[in-house]
């Protein structure tokens, strides 16, 4: 065997020179696949985690109702425009429920189709408080408010209250469709 020499150039690296290997230099910290693999791990784990947080702050469940709330609000406007028939967002008082239907070619009302169909409840501790349509404030059992084909929705305030009494006023612009998420309880006009 021939004679080697070694450089030592830092810690953690070496050359050898006169020898058959040239190796490279090689620092403290994580290869790109160790990298993705934590990741990975750490993703799993908020898997599990992360729904759990959604009553760690029950405060923010009230605006997040309203907020869901004026978003079907919004999608019925939009569908009964688009669709050419009439929409109803129906409200179980009682259950604190509700769910979106639409005018069928024979004047029934069906159940709707797609992401936003079906019955959905408020959040934990959240409930609705009254619905005032019209001239007609309904504190208990069903309730709606109808979507016009032509542009126009039925007035109406959706009144949403909290387990500590703090109040949310949903008004609805019957012209535009618009929803407002106002803080307190909010009249009718």
């Amino acid at each position: 065997m021939g004679r080697e020499e070694t450089a030592i150039l830092g810690p953690g690296s070496w050359i050898r020179r006169a020898g058959f290997t040239l190796a490279p230099d090689r620092r403290a910290g994580f290869t790109f696949v160790e990298l993705v693999i934590i990741l990975f791990i750490l993703s799993f784990a908020f898997l599990f985690v992360l729904p759990n947080f959604k009553n760690i702050f029950p405060e923010t469940h009230l605006s997040s109702s309203a907020r869901r709330i004026a978003g079907e609000i919004s999608w019925l406007y939009h569908e009964a425009g688009f669709s050419g028939r009439k929409c109803r967002l129906n409200f179980d008082l009682d259950e604190d429920e509700y769910w979106s239907v639409r005018e069928t070619l024979q004047g029934e009302m069906e159940k709707l189709d797609g992401n936003l169909a079906g019955v959905k409840g408020l959040l934990p501790g959240i409930s609705f408080q009254d619905v005032v349509t019209g001239a007609k404030k309904i504190e208990e059992g069903t309730a709606h408010i109808d979507f016009s084909p032509y542009g126009l929705v039925e007035p109406a305030i959706i009144h949403l209250v909290n387990s500590e009494g703090e109040k949310l006023s949903i008004t609805i612009n019957c012209f535009t469709g618009r929803a407002e998420i106002r803080n307190g309880y909010i009249e009718e006009k």
